[in-house]
């Protein structure tokens, strides 16, 4: 989601530092995985803000590995889905992969973007039309 690596690890060392800093705010009643992703998303978003970057225009990185020995039709598909995903907005991106890709619950998802369950199923339908909309309209089905 950072379109790099170099960004994506001295990202993931500020959400330690900061894990450690608001350990505090931690309620062991809830489960860990949403606090752990706010703060993440927070860093994230922080970082961005102050760099005065658009984080939402370039590519992102390669959500199938590809096997040396997979068949032509499955790297085709593979960057199909890139792109497709690509096409969505940031915040469609970002709820598509924790739902689909991290298999969060709607529930937790809610808790880290600060909204209703029901507001995130939308959004995931919504971002799965959407990209049955892109194949579609490049006759990739």
């Amino acid at each position: 989601m950072n379109h790099g690596k170099s960004i994506s690890e001295d990202l993931a060392q500020e959400v330690f530092v900061r894990m450690i800093k608001y350990s505090n705010s931690y309620n062991c009643d809830y489960k860990f995985k949403p606090w752990l992703y706010r703060i993440a998303s927070n860093v994230r978003h922080d970082h961005f803000r102050e760099q005065k970057i658009k984080y939402d225009t370039g590519e992102i990185p390669e959500i199938i590995s590809v096997d040396d020995n997979i068949v032509d039709i499955q790297i085709e598909q593979s960057r199909k889905l890139q792109t497709a995903i690509n096409s969505l907005r940031e915040d469609q991106r970002e709820i598509l992969v924790l739902s689909k890709l991290q298999k969060m619950k709607y529930t937790e998802i809610a808790k880290i973007k600060n909204t209703t369950e029901s507001n995130i199923k939308t959004v995931v339908h919504r971002s799965i039309h959407k990209l049955r909309k892109y194949y579609q309209e490049n006759n990739w089905l």
